[in-house]
């Protein structure tokens, strides 16, 4: 059986982007899910507010993103998916 990994970093505005790249390094991203995989990131969106304890932040979605694809994975592989419920 596969064992969990955790791994906690603290972080701040200026250095989040980078700090997501640094966090699949530390839980060895491609060692769990390999470079080839076809991937979509989830986004969490309500239509006229931001609510941060349900929304997905752009900051995070980049930064997913910048870390998948310097951890080699394919951007023409990976897509974003946009929830379309409305959370308000």
């Amino acid at each position: 059986m596969t064992r969990s990994v955790v791994a906690v970093l603290k972080t701040s505005p200026g250095t989040i982007i980078g700090d997501y790249r640094r966090l699949f390094e530390l839980i060895d991203v491609v060692g769990h899910l390999g470079s080839s995989a076809d991937t979509v990131l989830a986004a969490e969106l309500t239509w006229h507010h931001f609510v941060p304890a349900c929304n997905t932040p752009p900051w995070q979605i980049e930064g997913v993103a910048q870390a998948l694809i310097a951890s080699g994975f394919d951007p023409a592989r990976m897509a974003v998916s946009i929830n379309g419920a409305v959370g308000v």
